[in-house]
Formats: structure tokens, sequence, C-alpha cells
């Protein structure tokens, strides 16, 4: 016997989740990992598609690696666990962190010239904090990432939202405009997700 949805509401609900689980198992990317940044598609990126990841650890105040997590993947990292080689390198979009010192450059960074622009100097003020905040922020906690483009060192570029308890979304770059711990990004190729004049008010307001 077939159930009467318009009567019976669970029985509504079961059928929207069907669904969209068919839905989502006809797109082949919905079983896809990506585990670098070479992996993600162009048209993702032209698209501003969103995607899902478990953050690992902050890079620097404006950037961090995750793991992707594809929307029908049940697999989750066991205690944070995960080979730092199958990771996404993300840059927060629309804002600009201090500069920490560094040893050595990022690996992500393989020109022996923008290696030599990103380290050996002092670290700027505030640096320690923005990163501190950043990683006490996102690691370990589920991120919704809007990739907006690819910068010149090949991180994607992404409007941030991390899952938090009082909150569900969280805008983290936005948030760290609010506490101090970042700038608005004003060099050529910023993108703020639409943010700009939010992002501007928060950055005015933390003066």
């Amino acid at each position: 016997m077939i159930p009467d949805i318009d009567a019976d509401p669970v029985a509504a609900l079961i059928v929207v989740l069907v669904l969209l689980v068919l839905r989502l198992a006809l797109h082949s990317d919905a079983f896809c990992t990506l585990r670098s940044n070479s992996d993600v598609p162009g048209d993702w990126i032209s698209k501003h598609r969103v995607i899902m990841g478990i953050v690992l650890r902050a890079t620097d105040g404006d950037g961090f690696r995750m793991m992707h997590i594809p929307p029908l993947d049940h697999w989750w990292p066991q205690g944070g666990v995960c080979d730092p080689r199958a990771a996404l390198t993300i840059r927060l979009a629309g804002v600009d962190a201090p500069e920490a010192l560094r040893a050595r450059a990022p690996a992500w960074i393989s020109d022996p010239l923008d290696q030599s622009a990103c380290f050996g100097h002092g670290a700027q003020p505030m640096a320690a904090e923005s990163k501190a905040f950043l990683h006490q922020t996102l690691q370990g906690r589920i991120v919704r990432v809007q990739l907006l483009r690819r910068d010149q060192y090949g991180r994607l570029v992404s409007d941030n939202h991390a899952a938090c308890k009082r909150v569900f979304w969280r805008n983290v770059p936005l948030e760290m405009l609010r506490r101090g711990l970042a700038m608005v990004y004003r060099a050529g190729g910023a993108e703020y997700g639409g943010r700009l004049q939010a992002f501007e008010q928060a950055e005015q307001q933390a003066r």
C-alpha cells in the first residue's frame, strides 16, 4: 500500500529524503574526495561551489588545511589524524591577518622567489593572536567552504563558515575582523563573497 503523503507528514519527509539521496547519488562527485588543491575542478571555482570539510590545523592567521568530506561519504577522521598530503589548503577570502615569523616557507609554495618573500622577517603585531584564534575556532570542526578563486600560490580563496555551539554557522573572516585580528584585504584580485560592506563595517568598529 502506497502511503498518503498528504495525510502523513512522516511519510512525506521520508519521500523527500529518498529523492534527495537519489539526486546526490546521480552526481559522480557525491562520492569524490578531493585530496589536494589540484583535484578541485576549475568549474567548481568558477561556479563558486560549496564544499565541506574538517579542519586539520591553522597554517597562519588567515589560512588553514582541511580534509574534504564528499556529500555521501560517511568516513570521519579518528582523533583528527589524517595524512597532511591529502588535504586542501584554504585561504580566508577578504581578510589579511598579521604575518608570523617563518623559519621556512609554507609547504604549498614551490617557487624560490615566493619562498624568499614569505619568511626571514620579524613577526607582525597580533600575528600569534590571530593564528591562535583561528586554531581554536576551526581545528577539528566542520567547515562550509565556498570556493571563489585560486591565489598565486595555488591556495583556494574561499568564504568560510565554521560549525559552532551557539550559532550553527559562524562566518570566520567576519569574526576575525570584529575582534581586530585581521584587516580587510584590498590588494588586486581580492574576493569578498559579497560581504565587502559587512567586512568594512566590522573593521571600522574594531578600531
